[in-house]
């Protein structure tokens, strides 16, 4: 066999597209930030909303201005890690493995930190009305449902590897269990995010977001179990290193 047919392709060295987005998502939470810190006036400022879409925490500027720093580093740090991930010669195999699931799992880690600063700023500055935490909460699940979504659509086409995929006893000991629970997954996780995203601009809240949640939960629980159904019937499965 050619040694080249074994060997890992050698991680890109440009900046792809979530090179691109974390980039601009940095930059756009620091500057935010900074607009916040030189022109906000005082006063009372979000820096917590609950799982019903309020905000049940409210601070000064300093206080505000320090919770939208936390969420600018927090992302900067998570786009850092990933993107030295995905360049790392001796993690290329893992991450070519992994697929399109590697790169859309990049994208939402560095989106869902930012979404929510967005929110919290958006209600600091004057830009989104607090008033209905219902609009929040469907704005949320739309969040949610496109991110379960996008995960899905390539999940059944990912190979073993140490990033992504249902990853269980059963699925890294027999490939058999690997590729039918993770179309499995890829299927539930795509037709649930697509009924929760269209049912987002009216499901009742914070009722829509349990529900989705729950389904995630639960198809999480029935691809587990396919894994050790398939599992239990495949001759070629073996012992976990």
């Amino acid at each position: 066999m050619n040694d080249q047919s074994v060997q890992p392709k050698e991680s890109r060295q440009g900046l792809g597209f979530a090179d691109l987005l974390s980039i601009v998502v940095v930059l756009a939470l620091a500057g935010v930030t900074a607009i916040v810190w030189f022109n906000a006036p005082e006063g009372r400022y979000p820096v917590h909303m609950n799982l019903a879409g309020q905000v049940d925490r409210w601070a000064d500027k300093a206080a505000f201005v320090s919770a939208l720093g936390l969420m600018a580093g927090i992302t900067t740090v998570i786009a850092v890690l990933l993107a030295a991930c995905a360049r790392s010669r001796a993690l290329a195999m893992q991450v070519q493995r992994a697929g399109p699931v590697f790169a859309v799992a990049r994208v939402l880690a560095v989106v869902a930190p930012a979404f929510g600063a967005a929110l919290i700023a958006g209600i600091g500055l004057g830009m989104i009305q607090p008033d209905d935490p219902t609009l929040l909460m469907r704005v949320v699940m739309g969040f949610i449902a496109v991110s379960i979504l996008a995960i899905g659509e390539p999940l059944g086409k990912t190979k073993p590897n140490a990033f992504a995929g249902v990853r269980s006893y059963f699925t890294l000991t027999s490939r058999q269990a690997w590729d039918k629970s993770n179309r499995l997954a890829g299927r539930l996780f795509f037709w649930i995010g697509l009924a929760g995203l269209i049912a987002s601009p009216f499901a009742p809240q914070p009722l829509g977001v349990a529900v989705l949640a729950g389904a995630v939960l639960l198809s999480i629980v029935v691809t587990v179990f396919e894994s050790w159904r398939v599992w239990r019937n495949d001759p070629g499965r073996r012992e976990a290193i």
